[in-house]
C-alpha cells in the first residue's frame, strides 16, 4: 500500500489506455507511452501494468511496506527519503521510505511504477484515468493527498536494472524548435501550397491551452476554412485545424471524432516529445513521407 502526503498539481493513475472508441470513450493512457514502458520494463512488470503519471512535481508518496520501484520520464529532482533518488533504475522502498518529486529540471512528466503495478478501479480493460469523463484511475480523478494505492505483495525484483543513457527516453534542453514528425493526412492535399509552405516552415510554440487533451499552438495562420467536412474519427496526434488557423495537436485524451480540418497525424515518438514539452516551448514540424 501506497498514501499520498502531496499533490498539488496533477498527478494520475496511468496505463497505455483503452481501446473503447466505439463505446464513445477516450482511449487516454500515459501521455508519454514509452517512459511508462521502460518503467515497467525495469520492474519486469507487464506493459500495461498502471504506475503514476506526475506532472510538473510537488507530489509525494510514502509506502507502507517494503516494495521496488522505478522512475522515468522527466526529471522532476525526485527525492528518496530526502536524498536523490535514482532515475532509469529499479531501486528498493522500505515501509515508511518517502518519495517526492520537486520540481522539473528537464521534461514535464515522470512515471512512478511499482512492482505488479498498482491495483486501482479498472474499466473497459484499463486502469487509466480520464477526469474529463470520470473513469478509472483512483475513483476518476486526479491523486489527492491521503489517498491510498493498493499494490500487489511481489518483492521477486530484487537485482538492479537500468536503461544505458542512449536508450532512455527523454527530452533535453533546445535552442531552437524541437522537431516533430507527422504523417500528412488525405485532407493535407486539400491544402493550398502556400498553407502547406507555411506550415512546414514555420515555428510554433505551445500555449497554455495545452493539456491531456490537446497541446494549441501559437504561430503561422493556417487558412483552411473553405473545407467543409463531415465529423470523422480521430486518433492522438492529430493536428486539427479550428477557424482560427493555430494548429491543435490532440493528444491522449482526445475526444472520439472531430470535424475540423486535419493535416496530418504526429508520429508515436512526436506524440510522446510533445507529452514532456511545456508552455512557450517551440516546434517544428517535419513531414514523414
Amino acid at each position: 500500500m501506497f498514501e499520498v502526503t502531496q499533490a498539488n498539481f496533477l498527478a494520475l493513475i496511468q496505463d497505455r489506455g483503452r481501446v473503447a472508441k466505439q463505446l464513445g470513450f477516450t482511449s487516454g493512457g500515459a501521455m508519454d507511452q514509452k517512459a511508462l514502458e521502460q518503467a515497467n520494463q525495469l520492474l519486469l512488470n507487464p506493459q500495461n501494468a498502471a504506475a503514476i503519471e506526475i506532472t510538473y512535481g510537488a507530489f509525494s508518496i510514502t509506502s507502507t511496506k517494503s516494495a521496488w520501484v522505478s522512475i522515468t520520464g522527466a526529471d522532476l529532482q525526485a527525492k528518496h527519503n530526502e536524498q536523490p533518488a535514482p532515475h532509469w533504475q529499479n531501486f528498493k522502498l522500505n515501509a515508511g521510505d518517502t518519495l517526492k518529486f520537486i520540481q522539473p529540471k528537464s521534461g514535464l512528466r515522470a512515471y512512478l511504477a511499482v512492482a505488479g503495478g498498482f491495483q486501482t478501479d479498472i474499466f473497459l480493460g484499463s486502469r487509466s484515468a480520464v477526469v474529463r469523463e470520470g473513469l478509472s484511475g483512483y475513483c476518476g480523478r486526479k491523486l489527492q493527498k491521503q489517498d491510498k494505492l493498493p499494490v500487489l505483495d511481489q518483492l521477486s525484483n530484487d537485482s538492479i536494472r537500468s536503461i544505458p543513457e542512449p536508450y532512455r527516453h527523454f527530452v533535453t534542453e533546445c535552442d531552437g524548435s524541437y522537431e516533430i514528425g507527422f504523417y500528412p493526412s488525405y485532407q493535407w492535399q486539400l491544402c493550398s501550397e502556400e498553407a502547406k509552405v507555411k506550415f512546414l516552415n514555420s515555428d510554433y510554440e505551445i500555449t497554455n491551452a495545452a493539456d491531456r487533451m490537446g497541446y494549441r499552438l501559437s504561430g503561422a495562420n493556417i487558412d483552411m476554412q473553405d473545407l467543409r467536412l463531415v465529423s470523422e474519427g480521430i486518433v492522438s496526434g492529430s493536428i486539427q485545424v479550428p477557424a482560427d488557423g493555430q494548429p491543435i495537436v490532440l493528444m491522449r485524451d482526445h475526444q472520439t471524432i472531430g470535424g475540423y480540418p486535419k493535416l496530418g497525424v504526429v508520429s508515436e515518438f512526436g506524440v510522446n516529445l510533445l507529452a514532456q514539452l511545456k508552455p512557450s516551448d517551440k516546434v517544428r514540424f517535419i513531414a514523414i513521407v
